[in-house]
């Protein structure tokens, strides 16, 4: 069969690179070889690649059973796809998904708009199951809400029977860099608005951070301030987002900082109802 023309990007849980292991990784492929492999941060995300996510596995290259062989640009794309507990999830063979014997293309090249709607839609279910919720809302048309970039409504029962609207701003994982939340600056906060803190009128500012499935709910005014006095101490960083062939750039903040720095920082467990 012949390999498919589009690049094929793959979004590893942990990648075999080299002599070590790397978490996260990425795999870029075209035309049933390896074009690059490394750090979500310096690896190219070309616009129309397709995306295969493989967030909850380790990749690495080989067949089947003998897979565990580093990842590098140039080899043909014989990769193996293995859960943490072991068994294989997939195999692809010189660039095409062989194993299951019916495994299905890979799947269409999402925009970041998608991306950004997928988070909402994550978080909107998750307060619905909340028990204090009274009423939600997303923006959906709603201009006005649009213009003050609040994304969801959440109106909520106080503990004095009272009821109180939360405004909240979504923003999904832009670099899957494990406890931490990356805040786009300078021009490419411009670039891309929806992401950008500077943005937003919203209470909450909550980063839904997908490879860990969890939130992490920041208020918004103190967390513009802080970043205000602090971001010349981070040193800014590229990254690549869905749907995007230019990387923007920003700085990675790690929850811990924000949680000293910032009391008020959750971390909201989407699998269930736990909120840190």
């Amino acid at each position: 069969m012949e390999a498919p023309q589009r690049p094929v990007v793959i979004l590893c849980g942990s990648l075999t690179l080299a002599a070590r292991q790397l978490t996260p990784g990425v795999v870029l492929v075209h035309q049933g070889h390896i074009v690059a492999a490394g750090a979500p941060a310096t690896t190219p995300i070309p616009a129309e690649a397709a995306l295969l996510d493989a967030l909850h596995s380790h990749v690495s290259a080989g067949h089947g059973d003998n897979a565990g062989q580093p990842v590098r640009p140039g080899q043909i794309a014989n990769l193996v796809s293995r859960s943490p507990h072991g068994p294989i999830q997939w195999m692809m063979c010189a660039g095409q998904l062989c194993y299951p014997q019916r495994a299905p293309s890979p799947p269409a090249a999402i925009t970041w708009q998608q991306h950004r709607q997928a988070a909402i839609d994550t978080l909107y279910s998750w307060l619905h199951r909340r028990p204090q919720t009274i009423q939600l809302r997303q923006a959906g048309n709603s201009r006005a809400m649009q213009r003050r970039g609040i994304d969801i409504l959440w109106q909520i029962q106080r503990d004095a029977g009272t009821a109180q609207t939360l405004t909240l701003r979504v923003i999904p994982t832009l670099m899957p860099a494990p406890n931490s939340v990356f805040v786009l600056d300078g021009r490419s906060a411009q670039q891309l608005p929806e992401a950008s803190l500077s943005h937003t009128q919203a209470r909450w500012w909550l980063y839904h951070h997908g490879p860990d499935n969890k939130c992490y709910a920041l208020p918004t005014q103190a967390f513009r301030r802080w970043l205000q006095s602090h971001a010349r101490y981070i040193k800014p960083q590229p990254v690549h987002l869905p749907g995007r062939a230019q990387p923007l750039r920003g700085r990675r903040i790690s929850i811990a900082t924000l949680q000293q720095a910032l009391p008020k920082t959750r971390i909201i467990n989407i699998k269930s109802k736990r909120v840190q």
